[in-house]
């Protein structure tokens, strides 16, 4: 179901945010985000407990949708369905992590938090640059 749910999330996300900026300016978000969750996750969270996977790129990517319409609200289309669709995925993927066992609460926040900020670096405006 985790699996599932990621990838879920993760392909529309990806497939929009490397539409709209181009892999070079994604994939370093991604990158990152998947390390930082996970460095911050074991500097967190009990040290016997071993997690691996790809949920804080995923929360890293949904960072980066959240900075996207942050920085170019007024070019997306279709904001208020956009933004319904995201609460509903975070809600859905917040209810998960904290109902199914063995899934790491630090890696995601870590992960929210690596691709949210940076993301500001790394992402153009749109209104100046033109679509």
């Amino acid at each position: 179901v985790h699996l599932n749910s990621n990838l879920l999330a993760f392909i529309p996300m990806s497939w929009y945010l490397e539409r709209r900026y181009g892999w070079w300016r994604i994939f370093p978000i991604f990158f990152l985000s998947g390390l930082g969750g996970n460095f911050f996750s074991a500097l967190v969270e009990d040290q016997c407990t071993v997690y691996a996977g790809l949920s804080g790129a995923v929360y890293g990517m949904i960072g980066t949708l959240v900075s996207d319409m942050i920085i170019n609200f007024e070019t997306v289309t279709q904001p208020i369905l956009r933004i319904f669709f995201f609460l509903l995925v975070i809600g859905f993927m917040t209810y998960e992590t904290f109902t199914t066992e063995g899934i790491s609460n630090f890696s995601h926040l870590g992960g929210l938090i690596i691709g949210l900020f940076p993301a500001f670096l790394f992402l153009k405006n749109m209104r100046s640059h033109g679509k």
